[in-house]
């Protein structure tokens, strides 16, 4: 190995061991707190369950955290996007600046993200797949920090050191984090008003998820049918 690829080596690694330590500054300065704000609502730290339920044309993300994995939520934080792209309505394609809507999970975590810190969810999943582009339906969605986004959800550097934390503590418990991301607060089933048939059909499979949690905190499982529809899933 000459002495250049080496000296490269050496960076690399350098700046891997500084990313690494942002995720672990950030566990120092919040976990303690969030723990202590975990348990004055009557939780234990472990089990820990989460549960991420984001609003678009709100621009909040509102984080709820639970001993159990259904039931008994109750709201921790609200998190303002610090910034947003695209308009109300689906993402189908790569390149089209829209963060989604739908059901997901964190699937992914990256203490390295030129964002500061971030958490991909699972788009695209096997309804965005069924209705997206057939070639480019896009990827690489994140909640992250910094202040731009071109189609993930940005959270500013404050808010994702707390969020990453907490996240990848649930995560460590083997624990899954769901991922909601509606186009607005469903009030009603008047406030179902579209643009178009496309975006009405996906709201309407979208708006008993949002509006059963409110009356007692319980998180409905969903399965995603052959022809790319949300339903309750009863089986969980």
């Amino acid at each position: 190995m000459t002495r250049i690829a080496i000296l490269s080596l050496l960076l690399v690694l350098q700046m891997g061991c500084h990313d690494m330590e942002r995720a672990e500054l950030a566990k120092s300065e919040n976990w303690p707190t969030l723990s202590s704000a975990i348990r004055a609502i009557g939780l234990e730290i472990n089990p820990l369950h989460i549960y991420l339920r984001c609003f678009k044309q709100e621009e909040i993300v509102q984080l709820w955290v639970s001993n159990d994995p259904i039931h008994d939520f109750k709201l921790l934080r609200n998190y303002s996007f610090c910034t947003s792209s695209g308009t109300l309505g689906l993402k189908r394609k790569e390149g089209d600046l829209q963060i989604p809507e739908g059901l997901y999970h964190i699937d992914r975590f990256n203490p390295f993200s030129q964002f500061h810190l971030s958490m991909g969810i699972n788009y695209p999943n096997k309804a965005d797949l069924i209705h997206g582009d057939k070639d480019k339906p896009g990827s690489d969605i994140f909640i992250h920090g910094e202040c731009n986004s071109v189609g993930c959800i940005a959270l500013g550097n404050k808010a994702i050191r707390e969020l990453y934390t907490i996240a990848h503590e649930a995560e460590a418990q083997g624990n899954r984090i769901r991922v909601d991301i509606f186009p607005y607060k469903f009030q009603n089933q008047d406030s179902l008003i579209s643009m178009d048939q496309e975006h009405q059909d996906l709201w309407t499979q979208l708006q008993p998820f949002c509006a059963n949690f409110e009356p007692n905190y319980h998180l409905m499982p969903f399965s995603i049918s052959d022809a790319g529809v949300y339903l309750p899933d009863t089986s969980e």
